[in-house]
């Protein structure tokens, strides 16, 4: 990316930031195999650290909505899980990966979404919802695929 480019999606982020006060950022990590990363973040530090480790070639997605929940779980937000995996056929559930903005994600059924929601403790953070489409057109989302280190960008399969 040309630095005018970077700057330009950079303003973009902190425009939408601003409005929405979160993102979530999935990155379907290029010759990742399906493999796919998440974060959840509230400030435009949280977006550049979590930005600086999307793989070159990949397609990333930033998410300005609440199609993707970041909550503390409870018991209504296993039954929200449940109803979304009953509805869409699919939900994508995980917890923090620790210190940073990224969440280890699964996704399955109602069965599935059964066992995840077992795992999880009351008042942990929890992202959750159904995977966003990357072929959106919407004002809220940005979809962009990270450059070689050449600057050129070189979408990969994903």
């Amino acid at each position: 990316m040309t630095e005018a480019t970077n700057e330009e999606l950079l303003r973009q982020i902190s425009e939408l930031l601003e409005q929405s006060g979160h993102v979530v950022i999935i990155e379907r990590v290029a010759r990742g195999g399906g493999a796919t990363r998440w974060h959840y973040c509230s400030g435009i530090q949280e977006v550049s650290e979590a930005m600086t480790t999307a793989r070159e070639g990949s397609q990333v997605g930033l998410f300005f909505d609440d199609r993707i929940r970041r909550d503390f779980y409870a018991d209504e937000i296993g039954i929200d899980i449940l109803d979304i995996a009953s509805a869409a056929g699919e939900v994508w559930a995980g917890r923090e990966m620790g210190a940073g903005s990224e969440f280890k994600m699964d996704f399955g059924g109602v069965e599935e979404s059964m066992k995840m929601i077992a795992e999880f403790r009351t008042g942990e953070v929890v992202l959750y919802g159904t995977f966003p489409s990357f072929q959106d057109d919407r004002s809220d989302t940005i979809i962009f695929t990270p450059p070689d280190a050449d600057g050129v960008v070189r979408p990969q399969p994903v």
